[in-house]
């Protein structure tokens, strides 16, 4: 719900600008100003009263009356008292708010306040609310109701939990007393609504970029029928979100994550095809994954004219290429205005080579379409992700069963390691050796 603009300047004050900020400055107590039929002693509460008689003495003001929900009488005592408190008190009929005591064998209350009313009053942080307490009040009454929270977007139980907090009831305000405070599910809304609140105003400050080409509608069928193998169906929805980037008029910013082995490279392939005829690029962190890259991408799209850039690789012109693949010597060549940018282990690259390539390519506030891969989520990335900056597809699925059987090995069992990779070597499997040893080492065992 917008703000009214009468009341623009009160929320400036309070330093919010939404009912969820208003929402969250709760209150620090509540006096509960109700009628009750049974009262402890040394409880404030509020009490009926009938006026009998009352005695003026230069030391106390008393008052003899019947207490009617209590249906006892009782004494009301003023040790310090004005002309307003004789005024007030001979009225027959009130309410005042007390601490119901018993001394010389009589019900008393000591130095009352008179209540206009039988309710709950909500005491709110001074250090919080530099408005008056009335017109603070009034604006929460105006704003903190069930509908427009739920406008907010938060669900039915966090709305009807934030409401009660600043509208309580008799069983909430029962826990409240019980607990010293904020408690159980009214605790968890006070909390979930300050997250909400800010990732909400984070994802408000994404910004969106016209996309530098748009692509046309294609069928990924074709792609698909020429592979030997299945992707699998994260491969597909990732795809999928990809496509459906493509047709926007905006600039896409998407984070594909998925482990070592799920197929990353399948997807960047499929989306340099659903690109074409028009010019994607692809940056890696190493000569080496580069390569493969290249290797494969011509293994898979036997239409494309496909284009290797590393540092040692002659210049030449790239306007003629389809899928450019390179290393981070791609930023210091000539680059043709391409549909799509893609960078692979993008945390290996700093933030500002990262947006280099796109602005390489940029044209005013027109952007390529952005897509990041990466196994390794840096915390930098997993905040943006939290915080809606950029959109996410998340490959979970192996398109191949791992074996995987893990041994703890010491000096001693370095013969039966050899024999081991003897064997798999005879099957034509693969080995590879991590060794992160690289001097020797008394304190170890290892060699």
């Amino acid at each position: 719900m917008l703000i009214q603009k009468e009341d623009l300047e009160k929320f400036k004050k309070l330093k919010i600008s939404n009912i969820l900020e208003l929402s969250l400055i709760a209150p620090i107590k509540y006096s509960d100003y109700r009628l009750k039929k049974y009262t402890p002693f040394g409880r404030e509460a509020l009490f009926e009263i009938e006026s009998k008689n009352i005695f003026k003495t230069p030391k106390y003001l008393k008052i003899q009356a019947l207490c009617k929900n209590l249906e006892k009488d009782v004494e009301i005592i003023f040790f310090k008292y004005s002309f307003y408190h004789e005024k007030v008190f001979r009225q027959e009929n009130l309410f005042i708010y007390g601490r119901l005591e018993y001394n010389y064998s009589k019900f008393q209350i000591i130095q009352p306040k008179k209540i206009n009313e039988n309710l709950v009053n909500r005491i709110y942080p001074n250090y919080k609310t530099p408005l008056r307490g009335d017109v603070f009040r009034r604006l929460i009454e105006k704003y903190i109701k069930k509908e427009y929270l739920l406008n907010e977007g938060l669900d039915e139980s966090t709305a009807e939990n934030i409401y009660t907090i600043h509208f309580p009831n008799s069983s909430f305000l029962k826990e409240y007393e019980k607990n010293g405070g904020f408690f159980g599910k009214y605790l968890e809304s006070l909390k979930f609504v300050e997250i909400y609140n800010y990732l909400k105003k984070l994802k408000s400050k994404r910004v969106f970029n016209p996309s530098l080409m748009r692509c046309q509608e294609k069928s990924l069928e074709p792609f698909l029928k020429s592979l030997p193998f299945k992707l699998t169906n994260d491969q597909l929805k990732a795809i999928d979100d990809i496509k459906n980037d493509l047709l926007k008029k905006r600039a896409a910013k998407r984070m594909i994550i998925g482990d070592v082995g799920s197929g990353k490279s399948m997807v960047m392939f499929a989306t340099a095809y659903l690109a074409y005829p028009k010019k994607s690029i692809l940056m890696a962190p190493t000569t080496i994954l580069a390569n493969q890259l290249y290797e494969e991408a011509k293994k898979y799209l036997k239409d494309f004219n496909i284009a290797l850039v590393t540092s040692s690789s002659k210049e030449v012109d790239l306007n003629g290429f389809d899928f450019i693949i390179g290393t981070h010597a791609l930023l210091y060549r000539n680059l043709p205005k391409a549909c799509v940018v893609m960078v692979d282990e993008q945390h290996r690259f700093g933030t500002n080579q990262r947006e280099k390539i796109k602005k390489l390519i940029q044209e005013g506030k027109k952007s390529p379409h952005f897509f990041q891969f990466s196994a390794t989520p840096i915390p930098r990335t997993k905040a943006m992700i939290d915080s809606s900056l950029i959109d996410f597809s998340f490959i979970k699925e192996s398109p191949f069963k791992k074996d995987i059987t893990t041994k703890v090995i010491s000096r001693e069992d370095f013969r039966e390691l050899l024999v081991h990779i003897k064997k798999e070597i005879d099957k034509n499997r693969q080995v590879l050796i991590v060794y992160p040893l690289i001097e020797s080492n008394q304190q170890s065992r290892y060699k």
